[in-house]
């Protein structure tokens, strides 16, 4: 995770993944990718605030502690909050995580605040698709 709480970033082009974004400083959002952030840091909030872009009801709903799950279409895009059972190592089960995301036309902004095992799943297959070690 950078120190402007992107913890993952991808570009994407109509084939497959192209680069990994390293970091939340100069991101190209006319390219297309997706960003995973901790909501929970400032710097998240910042970004979300000033450099996305985003609808207001979109970057509150990104920071937003307390969520239910739900799928709301907005514009043209897709508001979706998840939970989902802990599996990380050494947790309980019952303790549940949450992700919220963002999806439109060339662009999926994903927030959490705890790790979550299935995006790291995903991560990894990205990582092996760009010939990446894991990270």
């Amino acid at each position: 995770m950078d120190k402007k709480g992107l913890i993952y970033g991808f570009y994407f082009n109509d084939d497959n993944v192209r680069e990994v974004i390293d970091s939340s400083d100069a991101i190209d959002i006319t390219r297309i990718h997706w960003l995973h952030f901790d909501y929970s840091l400032p710097a998240t909030r910042e970004w979300l605030q000033n450099q996305s872009q985003l609808n207001p009801v979109v970057i509150s709903a990104l920071l937003n502690e307390e969520t239910r799950p739900r799928a709301t279409m907005l514009n043209q895009g897709v508001l979706i909050a998840l939970r989902g059972v802990n599996l990380a190592p050494n947790s309980n089960p019952e303790d549940m995580v949450s992700i919220r995301i963002w999806v439109e036309k060339g662009r999926i902004i994903s927030t959490r605040k705890r790790s979550i095992m299935s995006v790291h799943d995903l991560v990894e297959a990205v990582n092996r698709e760009l010939g990446l070690h894991p990270r």
